[in-house]
């Protein structure tokens, strides 16, 4: 059935863009261990770094060096002048560049021609960690995530012009999904899926636990209307600890 192919989608994609174990993780994580391996001196620092991919090419950003490779083996490095408050990014692959998003939403730099550049006029807005971050109509968008003691249900996007980010605004007759982190994702065409994620509730001890969502939508991203899909049983499945 169509809902069927739909989680089937969300599923895969979630897995090779989230926590994959698939070709795109595998790499990375070859790449990181080799690059550790063949650049003993070079030991990467927990929390000193952050790495992407970009074509054919793994990346991994220091504090002053940016590390490529092909094959996980052989390494190019390179000097950059940023001054990284911290190395929490998310990236999206545009046409021609990379876009660099912090965490926590607000900072936007791009990765272009072995350079990277800050774009923005914003600030570290620390309330989208744990978003799903995507490219539409070459602009950069991010969904949902968790920050200030709130589970987002709004999507953001990145206007280059004024170098800002700015809400995407729900159709009011359409009802939309709860807030969450860490959902699974899909753009298609010109429609967002989404489904999944997680947020905080108090039980009735008064104590926090974690709510794992199992819900199905879709985001016209043309008339801006949500459209409810489905439920799915999946659980504790896409939890960080369980992948």
């Amino acid at each position: 059935s169509f809902f069927k192919n739909i989680v089937i989608c969300f599923i895969y994609s979630y897995l090779l863009v989230h926590y994959t174990i698939y070709p795109v993780f595998m790499f990375a994580k070859i790449c990181l261990v080799l690059f550790y391996f063949f650049n003993p001196q070079n030991g990467l620092i927990k929390d000193k770094y952050f790495s992407f991919y970009f074509e054919d090419s793994f990346y991994i950003v220091e504090n002053d060096s940016i590390f490529s490779t092909k094959n996980g083996q052989h390494y190019e490095g390179m000097p950059h002048d940023i001054q990284w408050t911290d190395f929490s990014f998310n990236s999206v692959n545009m046409e021609e560049h990379v876009l660099l998003i912090s965490d926590g939403g607000g900072l936007v730099y791009r990765f272009k021609d072995n350079k990277i550049q800050r774009l923005d006029k914003s600030f570290n807005h620390r309330n989208k960690y744990g978003s799903f971050d995507f490219e539409y109509q070459k602009k950069v968008f991010s969904y949902a995530g968790y920050g200030l003691f709130t589970n987002s249900s709004n999507l953001t996007y990145y206007q280059r012009d004024s170098k800002q980010w700015f809400d995407f605004l729900y159709h009011p007759d359409s009802e939309f999904p709860k807030g969450r982190r860490l959902p699974i994702g899909q753009i298609f065409d010109s429609t967002l899926y989404i489904g999944g994620g997680m947020f905080e509730s108090a039980n009735q001890n008064l104590a926090l636990e974690i709510i794992y969502l199992g819900d199905f939508w879709k985001l016209d991203l043309t008339t801006h209307k949500w459209t409810y899909l489905g439920e799915g049983n999946f659980g504790s499945t896409f939890a960080p600890e369980n992948l």
